[in-house]
């Protein structure tokens, strides 16, 4: 190690000369080494950092040194016009790698694991994402890059068909659809954007999954011919966690005309979908619920308590292959009349056409104004009396259809008197 304080001597006698002259070209030979910076650097100079093993050089304003690399390494560490490995992470800054030839190259992987609620994705943290959907998920997508770039990202998605998926309000896919996931199995998704992630476009890499029709396993019938405030409905001999059971009710006073129309308490677990007096000076009520099934309702009754007695009749309809969220149960208006045709209004499903499942339901105030004929094309009727007197007790009356339209219209039901009655129209999503 050595350096001279200012690369200049003074005029001094012929072995003093000799002696700065050593020291200059020892300096000079050495680059300047030492564990401090030459006492006086010039623009250009050279400096062997000994205390951090870096070679640097001054910069032309004389102001700073400027690292050139590693001293114990070949090449300063730095790339050669050859053949290079390269053992870190390169950093190429948003700048063209032009006119190169990829072989045996690899991707980041950004695994998130399960997914549920509100989940970003970013290219920054890797263009390819795998993740397991463990729950209903609404995905948003991010880049680094600007408008003018192409930038992708590729999603492999696990289960992806066993919730709902919502997708960032920019992606686009082919024909307007949605990708349609296993829900029991693994999908490829690619998107792509040009202007800096405003718009993604995207397709499914793997076959579309048959969408299925929500199926109807079994229905529970109730009848209370004697009044009551409690009415224990039963419920469906075999419940599995996470099916719909989707209850419909006429609950009638104790005086058919002009009496007090009971109110229903809404049962601890359920949502309420309609809720209707069927007028026409009678005291019926007509009310519908939903609850997605935790397992334990199997063989099970559901207490609908009312303020005053009552009696009429139930069903519980137990559903699967359903979106499993009660998002994707909706309901139309309800619609009251006094006639022997009750019908079921018009109901347009925010989500669309898909394969969904359509009901009719119908409350009728008259225990003896049974359903002769269901809407056309429904199928799957059934007609629950209370078994009181005529003139007294509810019934209650459903059929469906699976339809794979985004609104759907089911029209008139005939029943085999002139009855007050309610009629809705419910939506069941497929999943």
């Amino acid at each position: 190690m050595a350096q001279h304080p200012d690369y200049n001597f003074p005029n001094v006698p012929g072995p003093e000369v000799r002696a700065h002259l050593n020291s200059i070209f020892e300096a000079a030979v050495t680059n300047n080494s030492g564990d401090t910076e030459p006492p006086s650097p010039r623009p250009f100079m050279w400096w062997a950092d000994t205390t951090n093993g870096l070679m640097k050089i001054r910069n032309a304003a004389n102001s700073a040194w400027v690292t050139i690399g590693a001293l114990d390494v070949p090449n300063f560490g730095l790339a050669t016009r050859g053949a290079n490995t390269f053992t870190g992470v390169q950093n190429y800054n948003g700048n063209t790698l032009s006119r190169a030839v990829l072989r045996d190259y690899g991707e980041k992987v950004n695994a998130l694991g399960d997914v549920s609620g509100t989940v970003a994705i970013s290219t920054a943290d890797g263009n390819v994402v795998t993740a397991t959907v463990a729950g209903d998920v609404s995905f948003s997508f991010g880049t680094t890059w600007p408008a003018g770039i192409a930038s992708s990202l590729t999603l492999k998605l696990t289960n992806g068909g066993a919730h709902e998926i919502t997708w960032p309000a920019g992606a686009k896919w082919p024909g307007g659809e949605k990708p349609a996931l296993a829900p029991a199995g693994v999908d490829m998704i690619v998107t792509m954007t040009t202007d800096g992630g405003a718009t993604w476009l995207g397709c499914q890499a793997t076959p579309r999954a048959e969408a299925q029709f929500p199926e109807v396993l079994d229905v529970a019938e109730t009848s209370f011919a004697a009044d009551s405030n409690s009415h224990s409905v039963a419920m469906p001999a075999a419940v599995t966690a996470g099916q719909l059971l989707l209850a419909c009710v006429t609950l009638e006073g104790t005086q058919p005309f002009g009496g007090h129309i009971p109110t229903i308490t809404t049962p601890a677990g359920w949502t309420r979908l309609w809720y209707a007096s069927l007028g026409n000076g009678t005291t019926a009520r007509f009310a519908g619920y939903a609850k997605i099934a935790d397992g334990t309702e199997a063989g099970a009754t559901v207490n609908f308590v009312t303020d005053d007695d009552a009696n009429g009749a139930a069903q519980v309809h137990r559903v699967d292959k359903w979106s499993g969220a009660l998002a994707g149960v909706q309901v139309s208006s309800v619609a009251v009349g006094g006639s022997a045709a009750p019908n079921s209004p018009s109901l347009t499903a925010t989500w669309g056409k898909g394969r969904t499942l359509w009901f009719s339901f119908i409350g009728t105030a008259d225990d003896d104004a049974a359903v002769t004929a269901y809407p056309a094309d429904y199928e799957g009727g059934v007609n629950t009396l209370s078994g009181a007197s005529i003139n007294d007790g509810g019934a209650v009356a459903s059929a469906r259809r699976a339809q794979e339209v985004a609104t759907e219209n089911p029209g008139a039901a005939t029943l085999n008197a002139v009855d007050a009655w309610g009629a809705v129209t419910v939506a069941i999503r497929p999943r």
